[in-house]
């Protein structure tokens, strides 16, 4: 585990799996709630990590102009908008709402692990790190962690999947 789950934290572990690359469970711990499922076995790792090492090299510039003057649920809605509900916006202006707000997905598509998980926002400045969340109640949630928590846990996991995905074609090359 990477991190402290009443904080923010990564838990992950590699399995054996006949296909090439890094296979395992994952789960992400924000403020003592889990996010992801990890029993469930044999996810591929790649793109969620991959994304974790995107955001701890960009997190502290997840700020549009747009979020200047709204609370959390405001951006929650925002960005569900934007990224998520047809409102009858045309392919270019959906292709331009991907391209201003889809770096703020957070979990959503990132792996079987995250299927059951809320739909998730991360948005951040050098200030401070939010990850925006609605239960299935529709109750809204935010996290507020700071920006040096945020990139190191989430830096942490992605070289320890660097160092499996290298490991994994040391083993193949055998």
């Amino acid at each position: 585990m990477f991190g402290d789950p009443s904080l923010f934290a990564v838990e992950v572990c590699r399995e054996s799996f006949k296909a090439h690359g890094v296979w395992g469970r994952m789960c992400l711990h924000i403020q003592g709630m889990a996010f992801g499922d990890i029993n469930e076995p044999s996810c591929c790792l790649a793109h969620a990590c991959s994304e974790l090492g995107r955001l701890a090299l960009n997190v502290t510039s997840l700020w549009h102009e747009s979020f200047d003057s709204l609370d959390g649920g405001e951006v929650y809605e925002l960005l569900d908008c934007a990224l998520f509900r047809d409102t009858g916006q045309s392919l270019t202006e959906a292709q331009r709402d991907w391209d201003i707000y889809g770096r703020h997905v957070f979990l959503t598509n990132w792996g079987e692990q995250f299927d059951r998980a809320p739909k998730c926002f991360v948005i951040g400045n050098s200030a401070s790190v939010f990850i925006l969340w609605r239960n299935d109640d529709d109750t809204q949630h935010q996290a507020m962690l700071p920006p040096e928590t945020f990139v190191e846990v989430s830096a942490s996991a992605y070289e320890w999947y660097k160092s499996a995905r290298q490991q994994d074609v040391v083993n193949r090359e055998m």
